[in-house]
């Protein structure tokens, strides 16, 4: 437990960093999101999938001794959007660094506005001052583009990092993700 306090800690500090930074190279960073519960991740998840796919997820779960994350998958109940809409995320429940907070989504903000165009010269600054500062950005992901995300780990999940289904609840529950 002590090493996930540890990483939390050192994560406020490089995104108090990153946000210095920024400011001092005239872009304001807007952090919208850390903590993510399970449970909302677990919406986000469902919302474009399907149910062979939620079901496989589970199994995928309780095999890793995991039932805690297959019951928060499957109490969510479907979720709805239209035909075609892109995955919000590929991370199920417990397997994003939001909910061990130790990831974070911001935006830059310049002379008053958000800048969300994917392609704004804003992102890669943002990227290399993210990347100075020792976190992982979610720009330079080849298999999920996630501009706004960044994170204190550089591996893709916090399930393959902390290994143990114990210590995977109860940094859960301490986060307030449970």
């Amino acid at each position: 437990m002590k090493q996930a306090q540890s990483l939390i800690i050192d994560f406020h500090i490089k995104l108090s960093e990153l946000q210095r930074i920024s400011l001092d190279q005239g872009m304001e960073i807007n952090t919208y999101c850390v903590l993510r519960t399970c449970e909302e991740q677990a919406k986000n998840y469902r919302m474009t999938r399907g149910i062979k796919e939620i079901h496989h997820t589970m199994q995928t779960f309780k095999d890793r001794n995991l039932t805690f994350l297959a019951d928060i998958l499957e109490s969510v109940g479907p979720q709805t959007t239209p035909a075609g809409t892109k995955h919000l995320t590929k991370a199920g429940p417990g397997e994003s660094w939001h909910q061990y907070l130790l990831a974070a989504d911001s935006v830059p903000i310049v002379n008053g506005t958000a800048i969300w165009e994917e392609t704004a010269p804003e992102w890669p600054v943002y990227g290399a001052i993210a990347s100075y500062v020792g976190l992982t950005w979610g720009g330079e992901r080849t298999d999920f583009i996630d501009l706004p995300h960044v994170q204190a780990v550089p591996t893709s999940s916090p399930i393959t990092h902390f290994k143990d289904p114990e210590a995977i609840k109860s940094i859960l529950t301490e986060a307030g993700a449970l």
